[in-house]
């Protein structure tokens, strides 16, 4: 409710401004606020908000993957021009749920990008076993 107030008030420039950490948006992904992320999604920025990295080339799945919802949730909206970023590594938001042992994630977050997302996810795969 606050978050629309600040809309309401501040418009949605307010909502778009950068910082070093981002966006409002990539500030819910990092603290796992799926409602503000609905707001600021469907309200404010669309898909031009969903796709934008901070200041450290981070989206707003890699800014969220501690938290499982919000991966859900981007990864829905993203699909695979959100899953196939990269961050400054060259790794995918894949990449990293694998190097943390989170295989069901990655495999549900893959399986909404269909054939595409599974040769990534193997690719993934090898890289990060192969890296172990």
């Amino acid at each position: 409710e606050a978050l629309r107030v600040l809309l309401d008030v501040g418009g949605k420039e307010l909502m778009l401004m950068t910082s070093p950490g981002g966006t409002c948006a990539h500030g819910a992904a990092r603290n796992g606020h799926v409602e503000a992320l609905r707001v600021l999604l469907e309200d404010v920025g669309g898909k031009e908000l969903l796709l934008m990295v901070n200041k450290k080339g981070m989206s707003l799945l890699f800014t969220g993957l501690e938290h499982r919802e919000v991966c859900r949730y981007v990864a829905g909206l993203g699909g695979w021009d959100l899953v196939r970023m990269t961050d400054s590594e060259g790794r995918t938001a894949l990449h990293r749920l694998l190097e943390r042992g989170d295989e069901d994630l990655a495999g549900e977050i893959a399986s909404l990008c269909g054939d595409e997302g599974q040769r990534l996810l193997d690719a993934a795969c090898k890289e990060v076993n192969s890296s172990t």
